[in-house]
């Protein structure tokens, strides 16, 4: 078996230094100038190098070496795109070589391209890129800087110039600090603006008239409509009458839409009126179950009927509490509508029972619970009672009147099915001793107290006399319980 050792990865010394070696960073204009020229070679296309690294120089005057870098490779990626996206010349100007072009790529409309000169390099193109790119060049505008270089000398082509220059100019270059606003950047070049104009304009230090741009919408609007007419029909300076129609139209919806804002607040301010709570029209509020909960009607209302009573007394609590708050000045009535004879009234007691017993346990003032006669425990047991004491008269009535019996039965399972709380009677157990009467029920029961532990439960106590009666009624009511739970 043959071994072969191992051997370094060895590389030259060149290639290493690629790997590692760091980018060199201009310092001086020359250093610049140098460095930007090797990183521009072969890649302008049929524009000179020289050329393009001399725009992209003047673009970034002031800038550091990072700023003239990151230009010259936006302009090389433009460069490219002219021949990548196939951009074509589509109209030239007649006899000339330098003027307005119409540039287009396959799927494109024609964009209208200025060119005015080639050294130093300036045009005008309407292109989204060239408005926003703040270079001063575009993919168009290459394409037909590399139509003019092919086609003439060069010297012939820099003693040309393009015909009708326009008296207002803007600068595409975006400066590095300050607002930046384009139409700061407007220029009135040769010559005096007259009368309408003057007062947008100011004179510049470098010569001309630089625009002072206003803020408000409407006074924006005016001056672009006044540059719109001195420009005409925009060949003279493409990108400027392309920013001027846009600025238009943006404005012209930010006025529409003010002014709409303003008609809509007039038409709600006209509409507006009290609702229920400061309506003093309103006298009577109908809500459904819906309007218990998450309503502040304090300011509308003194008063809650409630037409119907739910199995849950918390339910009407937040009935009431819907009228009885914070900011309530006037002192709040309750009405529950029952009908006497009917399924209500029972519903009545439950309620009334449940309520007795809540309250009793948890209002937190008292150490005692009592167990007063409103309708709930004791009633209960008096319905139960009363029959066996009767005299015979009641029970040869209530054999005349079976219907009434009938009628009875069925409101007791109704209730009985609806409260989860009902007593149900067991199946079977021991025999009970003989009822008491309502009037010792009550006597005995209204002896009895209630108080809570240190530890939180709960003592019951009876009078001694009272004690094993109580028990018995109690172990009977726990038989009913137990029964009714093991069904």
């Amino acid at each position: 078996m043959q071994s072969r050792s191992s051997q370094p990865d060895v590389r030259t010394p060149r290639t290493l230094r690629g790997a590692v070696e760091p980018e060199t960073i201009a310092l001086t204009d020359s250093e610049t100038y140098q460095t930007l020229l090797a990183r521009a070679h072969r890649r302008t296309g049929g524009v000179p190098s020289e050329s393009i690294v001399r725009h992209v120089l003047s673009v970034t005057r002031g800038g550091d070496w990072p700023v003239a870098r990151d230009a010259l490779d936006a302009v090389l990626r433009r460069c490219a795109s002219t021949h990548t996206d196939d951009i074509q010349i589509a109209g030239r100007p007649r006899g000339r070589l330098l003027g307005l072009y119409e540039t287009r790529g396959l799927r494109a409309r024609p964009y209208r391209t200025l060119l005015r000169r080639i050294e130093p390099l300036d045009g005008s193109c309407e292109c989204a890129d060239f408005l926003r790119n703040s270079l001063g060049l575009c993919k168009h505008l290459v394409a037909v800087v590399e139509e003019v270089v092919s086609k003439g000398p060069r010297g012939k082509v820099e003693r040309q110039a393009a015909s009708d220059p326009a008296p207002l100019r803007w600068d595409p270059v975006r400066p590095l600090t300050g607002p930046g606003d384009w139409l700061a950047r407007v220029r009135w070049m040769d010559g005096t603006p007259d009368r309408d104009l003057r007062r947008w304009l100011r004179p510049a230090p470098e010569g001309g008239w630089s625009v002072v741009a206003p803020d408000k919408p409407p006074r924006r609007l005016a001056l672009v409509d006044r540059l719109l007419g001195a420009l005409r029909d925009g060949k003279s300076e493409p990108a400027l009458h392309a920013l001027l129609r846009e600025e238009r139209a943006r404005l012209a919806r930010q006025i529409q839409t003010l002014s709409t804002r303003k008609r809509l607040r007039h038409a709600l301010h006209f509409l507006k009126q009290s609702l229920y709570p400061d309506d003093p029209s309103c006298r009577v509020l109908f809500a459904s179950d819906a309007g218990g909960v998450g309503l502040n009607l304090q300011r509308a209302a003194s008063a809650c009927i409630n037409i119907e009573l739910p199995w849950n007394p918390a339910v009407i609590e937040q009935r009431i509490g819907r009228i009885y708050r914070l900011g309530q000045r006037l002192p709040i009535d309750v009405y529950n509508l029952v009908s006497e004879p009917g399924i209500e009234s029972r519903i009545a007691d439950i309620v009334g029972s449940k309520q007795a017993l809540f309250t009793g346990l948890f209002d937190g003032t008292s150490d005692e619970v009592a167990f007063e006669r409103s309708g709930t425990f004791l009633s209960r047991l008096e319905r139960l009672v009363t029959p066996a004491l009767a005299p015979a008269q009641t029970r040869a009535a209530d054999v005349a009147a079976p219907e009434d019996a009938a009628t009875e039965r069925e409101i007791d399972a109704v209730v009985a099915a609806g409260d989860e709380s009902r007593d149900a009677p067991g199946i079977a157990g021991p025999p009970l001793e003989p009822m008491p009467s309502a009037a010792e029920i009550q006597r005995l029961v209204s002896g009895v107290t209630v108080r809570r532990t240190a530890q939180g439960g709960l003592v019951i106590e009876a009078p001694r006399e009272a004690a094993s009666t109580l028990g018995a009624l109690f172990s009977g009511m726990a038989q009913l319980l137990q029964a009714a739970a093991a069904r």
